[in-house]
């Protein structure tokens, strides 16, 4: 289908090489295959592609490159691309640390169903980075990621609620949610439920 010019089909063996099905794990022959389809204005090609230079799978560690292929993506509405290029602004890779920014595009990429982004919004409000401490919204933004099966999210929420951040403190909903982190594969949720008992 690649060879054919069908450009989701370049995506698609991109993404078996870069997982290693039907064969050996190869991320520098990924990269080809997801260049080839971002090219040809596949824009999960280009998020790919732009995870592997972030992490420096492939080839060389490239944050600069990674943000080009994220903004490509996000600015032609993948929200995928916003929540990664929200990541590079929140820890500052490849372009200066703005909290603003990040939170931006967490924002779009979580209204439009990320629940990644959603648990980065959640931080961004518990730290005050950027904006004022707020943990009634950490706890709306982590409550919807955890909803969406992100189990750091849920751990976090556990936590608001042992502590009463953000509302009333609960510790029957505290162990719930740990215990949904731990059976998630969150190794936090796991250590802090045996903490409890």
């Amino acid at each position: 289908a690649c060879t054919g010019g069908y450009i989701d089909g370049c995506t698609n063996v991109g993404s078996l090489y870069a997982q290693g099905r039907g064969g050996s794990q190869d991320y520098f022959v990924a990269r080809t295959f997801y260049q080839k389809a971002c090219d040809g204005g596949d824009m999960v090609g280009c998020v790919n592609l732009g995870k592997l230079y972030d992490n420096g799978n492939g080839g060389s560690q490239d944050y600069s490159q990674g943000r080009t292929l994220f903004q490509k993506a996000c600015e032609s509405g993948n929200i995928e691309g916003c929540s990664n290029l929200g990541e590079l602004y929140y820890y500052g890779h490849g372009v200066k640390q703005d909290y603003s920014q990040a939170r931006t595009l967490f924002q779009r990429s979580c209204d439009g169903g990320d629940m990644t982004a959603c648990f980065g919004l959640g931080s961004i409000y518990a730290l005050s980075q950027g904006v004022s401490e707020d943990f009634f919204q950490a706890r709306t933004f982590d409550q919807k990621a955890c909803d969406g099966g992100v189990m750091g999210a849920c751990f976090m929420l556990g936590l608001y609620y042992e502590n009463g951040f953000g509302g009333r403190k609960d510790y029957t909903m505290a162990l719930t949610l740990f215990q949904k982190a731990c059976d998630g594969g969150e190794p936090d949720g796991c250590t802090h439920l045996q903490s409890l008992h």
